[in-house]
Order: C-alpha cells, then sequence, then structure tokens
C-alpha cells in the first residue's frame, strides 16, 4: 500500500507541476511542501480553488497548521496535527495521505 500510495502521490503532484518526489513519509513531508501541492492537486472543484500559501509561511509548524486548514477545507481534515508532520511520524502521515485521496 505504501508503494502505491506513493505512485499515486506522485502522479498528482506532476499533475499540478510539482516536481516534488515522495520517497517517504518521514523526512520527505516535514517542510509541508508536498503537502500543499497535493492539496491543490486533489482538490475538488466544487471546494476550491486551494492555493499555495502555506509555502510562503517560514514557520514549519505554522506552515503545517495553514495545511490542515485548507484539509478541513475540503473535508479531508485528519487526526494528524502540525507538529505529527513537522515531526515526520510515519504511520500518521502516511493515513493522512490516504485521507486525502479518498
Amino acid at each position: 500500500a505504501v508503494v502505491s500510495t506513493q505512485s499515486t502521490g506522485s502522479y498528482q503532484l506532476s499533475k499540478v507541476g510539482c516536481k516534488l518526489v515522495v520517497k517517504n513519509f518521514t523526512s520527505d513531508i516535514k517542510d509541508s511542501e508536498v503537502y500543499a501541492h497535493l492539496l491543490v492537486a486533489v482538490c475538488p472543484e466544487d471546494k476550491g480553488p486551494i492555493g499555495l500559501e502555506p509555502l510562503n509561511i517560514q514557520d514549519m509548524t505554522k506552515r503545517a497548521e495553514m495545511v490542515l486548514e485548507h484539509a478541513a477545507a475540503i473535508d479531508a481534515r485528519s487526526f494528524v496535527r502540525a507538529r505529527d508532520i513537522v515531526s515526520g511520524i510515519q504511520k500518521l502521515n502516511f493515513a493522512f495521505v490516504e485521507i486525502l485521496f479518498n
């Protein structure tokens, strides 16, 4: 399932012109840049548009909080907290990505 989710994530990222590659759900997602791009890619038309505003925030925790606010706007908020993203907690981040794709 991890490989499938990574492949799906890479496809979604390429759809929005993002060249980032996700190889893991720890260090590759800590800065929330991947999440910001994924939210743009998976945002339903009736909920969007969602922009890349989180990338303008330097503080990684605050950036993660904005990413989670964007996720909530498309009904994809989960139990993941900003500190879980910044800490790179693999299981929680993997679960969050699964929610984004469902």
